[in-house]
């Protein structure tokens, strides 16, 4: 039901930057409507369009910063946060989003380490705490399965890619390791 409210809000759109292609916030509230409907990559179009027109508008900022957390750019999400900081120095909310992804980063470098180290276990434990945290983020998703895999959790790993992944989101590494998931635990 959501999702028609929001491909009506996208068809209405559609018309009007046609009309008016420097209204930002026509192409911000379609980005907006794309992004709830996990068409990502749509999202990530508009929004930029939308700060071309207006590029020191934090609250874009602050949802392009949230798309390139989606695809594990967190890098990117933390250094448009640091702009936002530094537009609007005063505003704690941009201080508290920078923290939290500054954690985030520092988790992912410690599943990583894990994952060198083959500690398995506390790789699986450190990214399942992390995905329950950041339940849109592609990357974490995605290494959470091989992690299971790696553990030899199967059924998990699939479970977790039927339910945890979009459709918009299934890419050939998805795909593989659903494949590769299935493959052994039939053996």
């Amino acid at each position: 039901m959501k999702s028609k409210s929001f491909i009506k809000i996208i068809n209405s759109i559609k018309i009007f930057p046609d009309l008016n292609s420097n209204e930002e916030s026509l192409f911000a509230n379609r980005s907006l409507c794309y992004k709830n409907l996990g068409k990502y990559k749509l999202s990530l179009y508009d929004l930029n369009k939308a700060l071309e027109i207006a590029p020191r508008n934090t609250k874009y900022l602050k949802r392009l910063a949230n798309i390139h957390m989606i695809y594990g750019n967190l890098g990117e999400s933390f250094t448009i946060l640091q702009k936002c900081v530094n537009l609007e120095p005063k505003d704690q909310d941009h201080k508290n989003e920078l923290d939290s992804i500054q954690k985030k980063i520092y988790n992912t470098e410690l599943i990583e380490e894990c994952m060198n180290k083959k500690d398995f276990v506390k790789a699986e434990e450190l990214a399942e705490k992390l995905v329950k945290e950041c339940t849109e983020f592609l990357s974490l998703k995605t290494n959470y399965v091989k992690i299971l895999i790696e553990n030899l959790k199967l059924q998990e790993a699939i479970k977790f890619i039927m339910n945890n992944f979009t459709q918009d989101e299934k890419n050939d590494e998805i795909d593989y390791l659903l494949a590769l998931s299935f493959y052994y635990d039939g053996q």
